[in-house]
């Protein structure tokens, strides 16, 4: 599935295939394109792995609404500059805060060069493998009040002459829900 048919499924239009030849392999392909627009609409998804080309501002809001909350994110780039500037807008630009602790990691995959005897990392190659990053998808809410002068009623125990007995008893160590 494309960006296309996945942001904007009313421009790609679906048509069972023709019998003719080649059919079976047709359909298997529009059978299979159907359960991916499918699968793509109906269900929320664990989490979001990306490694593409395309400015990731663009997509990452679009995608967090198909995410479940707590879905990792992680998204690649073999620049910094993308995702330095996804890690802002997702702090300042967007409406609510989404994406819990957006991190930018550096991933180094260095050449090694191995003589006789010896291994040691390559001085003449470029070091770097890319850019991560890196987040959990979250929903803002407001903080709970909390008024700690109502205390939760807890169970005491007390001998009795024929066994052990228990007693409700006011505590202030927690909430009260009445």
């Amino acid at each position: 599935m494309d960006f296309l048919s996945a942001f904007h499924p009313d421009s790609i239009i679906l048509t069972p295939p023709k019998p003719g030849s080649l059919y079976e392999r047709k359909l298997r392909t529009y059978n299979r394109e159907v359960e991916n627009h499918k699968v793509w609409n109906d269900t929320a998804f664990d989490g979001l792995i990306c490694a593409t080309s395309f400015d990731p501002r663009s997509y990452i809001p679009r995608c967090l609404e198909r995410l479940e909350l707590c879905a990792n994110i992680a998204v690649y780039s073999p620049y910094r500059e993308p995702m330095v500037e996804l890690q802002n807008y997702c702090q300042t630009k967007l409406p609510t805060r989404p994406i819990l602790a957006p991190t930018v990691h550096e991933v180094r995959a260095p050449k090694w060069n191995t003589l006789k005897g010896r291994v040691r990392p390559d001085m003449i190659g470029r070091g770097g493998g890319g850019w991560v990053f890196s987040g959990t998808r979250v929903e803002e809410c407001e903080p709970e009040s909390r008024d700690w002068k109502e205390g939760k009623k807890k169970k005491r125990k007390l001998e009795h002459e024929n066994g052990t007995e228990m007693e409700d008893v006011k505590t202030d160590s927690a909430l009260e829900t009445e």
